[in-house]
């Protein structure tokens, strides 16, 4: 939702922001497009919008505090709304899109402003930092926040036909599930890649914040991930021959799509990539194990989530794995990488944006 009015930075007028209280209301809105728990959100005077920088959406702090139960003081001499819940401060200036939470800095994509009196921030920044699992419904263009244990339903996801439904060799043999002697292996690769490069960026002690601790995400802010996880697991199966079929290369298209970002950038890459498969003749079978205890922070610009990748090609011109063979199981270590703060643009339905991956080894015989 676009922005149709003037924002006004006025501090001296930030009191009135707090005098609003919030209503949920069962019908649909017209004003709005803001769900807490599967409930319209009615925001009075002041409907959310999208930051006309960022495109992030904006909402009013203290309602939406509020909601999710937390306090919101305001210190006048800083420009600071304090925000409390459950053990979690955060610091948010107006005009600064460092807050600060349980004493260290971080960052978010838009800064916090001032429009109409009402102290305004992030939706997914301010959802997630206390505890909540945010999801972009985008074509309903509305923000769902769940809290309290509400698990979100999730959309139905139409996957391309299975390929190699009599199985193949020894396919019954592969693993389901991580080993702890696997997850401590892929823990212990240190940061690499674009993270790595973001890192250098920042002095010493910010650098020492990030890195690999698996312990700092909250389970609202590992379930997309994982979730995404699952459908690049979908995109690693397939068969050239099949996309053939309209419906399957569609369906496979917008698979991507749901972790990736709908522009002109990602439809080459993504179409690129499918007559690549379809001009080398390549069928490939593929299983991506991985943990919650494998998410990380890499860096301020990067959360990552490693993996254990199980492959099979069973034809093809040239293999998608370098160093693997054709006829044979293989495994390799893998990390994906996605932007931060997590949230969706269009076209995506996850609620994170796929950046890059880095291979962390080389292939590996699966069967000795």
């Amino acid at each position: 939702m676009k922005r149709k009015f003037v924002c006004i930075m006025l501090v001296l007028l930030i009191a009135l922001s707090f005098n609003a209280a919030p209503v949920m209301a069962g019908g649909d809105p017209s004003s709005f497009t803001v769900k807490l728990n599967n409930s319209y959100v009615d925001f009075g005077d002041q409907v959310p919008y999208s930051d006309e920088v960022t495109g992030r959406i904006m909402i009013p702090l203290r309602s939406t505090a509020q909601l999710l139960g937390a306090s919101v003081d305001w210190d006048n001499s800083k420009n600071t709304a304090i925000i409390k819940k459950d053990g979690t401060t955060i610091l948010m200036q107006v005009g600064s899109n460092t807050p600060i939470v349980n004493g260290k800095p971080t960052t978010m994509d838009a800064p916090a402003e001032i429009c109409n009196s009402r102290v305004m921030v992030p939706l997914r920044f301010v959802s997630e930092t206390m505890g909540c699992n945010v999801q972009w419904d985008s074509a309903n263009q509305i923000a769902n926040i769940y809290s309290n244990g509400v698990v979100p339903i999730q959309p139905v996801q139409t996957t391309p036909p299975e390929i190699n439904n009599g199985g193949l060799p020894n396919e019954d043999q592969i693993q389901t599930s991580l080993t702890q002697e696997d997850i401590a292996r892929l823990q212990a690769y240190p940061v690499s890649g674009p993270a790595i490069q973001d890192l250098k960026k920042y002095p010493a002690d910010v650098q020492a914040t990030f890195g690999t601790n698996f312990d700092i995400f909250n389970e609202s802010r590992k379930a997309p991930i994982l979730q995404s996880l699952s459908i690049f697991e979908e995109v690693c199966n397939y068969d050239y021959s099949k996309f053939e079929s309209t419906v399957y290369r569609e369906e496979y298209v917008n698979k991507y799509y749901s972790i990736y970002e709908r522009n002109p950038r990602a439809m080459s890459v993504i179409n690129g990539y499918i007559d690549d498969i379809i001009r080398n003749q390549v069928t490939n079978k593929g299983y991506l194990l991985s943990s919650q205890y494998l998410i990380y922070q890499a860096s301020p610009k990067y959360a990552a989530i490693r993996a254990k990748y199980i492959f099979y090609q069973s034809s093809g011109a040239k293999m998608q794995e370098e160093g693997s063979t054709l006829g044979k199981w293989y495994w390799r270590d893998i990390e994906f990488l996605f932007a931060t703060p997590l949230g969706s643009r269009e076209g995506n339905t996850t609620g994170v944006i796929y950046v890059d991956f880095i291979n962390l080894s080389s292939p590996q015989p699966y069967f000795n």
